[in-house]
């Protein structure tokens, strides 16, 4: 006769409701984290996220800056989070499926340590990575994290109720299985905390020397001194001579060097965010629709203090959008707005004619980019007050806008920011030494950044 704990007992299974809520959620939180592993692979194949329903509209809201986390969004730089959280979740799944009243006792035991488990797991992973979300990714959330999140917490809380009714215990050692699944988090909590990715990458120059963009600036020759004045090659008439605003104090500074010397930008053609004679000036490619770019910006002004007047940044235009920007992988509207290539244009009519007021603009477009998506007339607006609106309305000025953005920007911009896979590194931000690989998770990030950036 077998030992009476082998024999099939309803009561150490759920109550009939709780299984039933217990399988949704697992199903649900299951297919949320294949969701996310798909986006996951997306990054590593194709070097960017695709677009995200839900994913904007509010500053706080950038699924795309947690996603592409080298940091946080990996288990040892190499696994997707979604990937663990899929086997987590396929687990449970699979776990409260297969238990049946039906199963012998020593089943049930196995299966309960299973879902505990996966419980604890689970609860220290959705605590781990909001604060990984509030502290070091400074208050950007990912709304299908969240939800995730929400569904693991409410999966556990019915787990662990329904384990503490059941009469399958003390015989499973209930606490030594919850400690188990918070050693495993603890372990990836443990390794995101040492391992920080590097974000900078090699700048590949490719045979661009020979490809003389039509604009003031020339793609120098890998052989050419890094800080050597590039050739000025005057395509826009007027534009870049001595009879510039800003010729008598920039026309004959070093030029801004990126990739090793490779690339040299003059200062009087480009414009430059923070002291124009500052000794160390990174090169930024911006889209003013780019809810990325926008991250950036907020962590470039977050950083501007460690940073001091010895750091600037020399701003191109890159909209996404194939209306003015004949250099899209795709030739099509890559996550940018409609309104992508008036944005651009504009702050380049605002930089012609009051090359002074273009810092001011560039902020005003980004920090009120979710409202100016809605009404882009408040951009039009704020560019006139700050330059004049007849001055800004020039045939001329709007002419040499539109030629900076199409023929100028895009043409050196897709150099520096397309890369070999076809994907887009968007936004860009190019120093001496390499270039953003990866979206930094907070300021400190990027001030190392661009400190190591400029270190010979």
């Amino acid at each position: 006769m077998s030992d009476s704990v082998d024999q099939p007992l309803n009561e150490h299974m759920p109550s009939k409701h709780a299984m039933i809520f217990m399988r949704i959620i697992a199903t649900l939180a299951l297919g949320l984290a294949l969701f996310l592993l798909t986006i996951s692979i997306s990054i590593i194949v194709a070097g960017s996220t695709p677009d995200i329903a839900m994913c904007g509209g509010a500053s706080w809201i950038d699924c795309k800056t947690v996603l592409e986390s080298k940091r946080f969004a990996s288990f040892l730089t190499v696994i997707p989070v979604s990937a663990l959280a899929a086997v987590i979740y396929g687990t449970l799944a699979f776990t409260l499926f297969w238990m049946d009243a039906g199963q012998r006792q020593t089943a049930l035991q196995k299966a309960w340590i299973i879902l505990h488990i996966g419980a604890a797991a689970i609860t220290l992973a959705a605590i781990w990575f909001v604060f990984v979300q509030i502290y070091f990714i400074e208050g950007t959330f990912c709304v299908y994290c969240l939800i995730e999140h929400l569904l693991g917490v409410i999966l556990a809380f019915a787990i662990f109720a329904q384990g503490k009714r059941v009469r399958i215990w003390p015989q499973v050692p209930r606490a030594a299985a919850s400690v188990a699944g918070v050693g495993m988090v603890l372990v990836l909590i443990v390794s995101q905390i040492v391992i920080n990715p590097s974000i900078a990458e090699t700048i590949p120059t490719g045979n661009y020397a020979d490809d003389a963009p039509p604009s003031t600036d020339k793609v120098t020759d890998k052989t050419q001194t890094p800080g050597d004045k590039p050739v000025k090659i005057d395509y826009f008439g007027d534009w870049g001579t001595k009879s510039h605003r800003y010729s008598e104090e920039l026309y004959d500074l070093p030029a801004v060097s990126v990739a090793q010397g490779y690339y040299n930008f003059s200062r009087y053609a480009h414009p430059i965010l923070g002291n124009k004679n500052a000794k160390y000036v990174a090169v930024e490619v911006v889209d003013y629709t780019c809810p990325a770019c926008k991250r950036l910006h907020d962590l470039l002004k977050a950083a501007k203090e460690d940073l001091g007047d010895d750091y600037a940044v020399m701003v191109f235009t890159f909209p996404l959008q194939s209306a003015c920007n004949d250099h899209l992988p795709n030739r099509a509207v890559l996550g940018g707005s409609s309104g992508a290539c008036a944005l651009a244009v504009l702050a380049h009519r605002v930089f012609i004619v009051k090359p002074e007021k273009f810092e001011q603009f560039h902020n005003f477009l980004f920090d009120n980019q979710a409202e100016i998506k809605k009404n882009i007339s408040m951009a039009f607006l704020e560019a006139e007050r700050l330059a004049g609106k007849i001055a800004l309305n020039k045939d001329d000025v709007m002419e040499l806008a539109r030629k900076i953005v199409r023929k100028r920007d895009t043409f050196l911009g897709r150099k520096m920011i397309i890369k070999e896979t076809g994907g887009i590194q968007l936004p860009g931000l190019l120093t001496f030494n390499h270039r953003l690989s990866a979206k930094p998770d907070n300021a400190a990030a990027l001030v190392k950044f661009l400190k190591e950036g400029f270190e010979k």
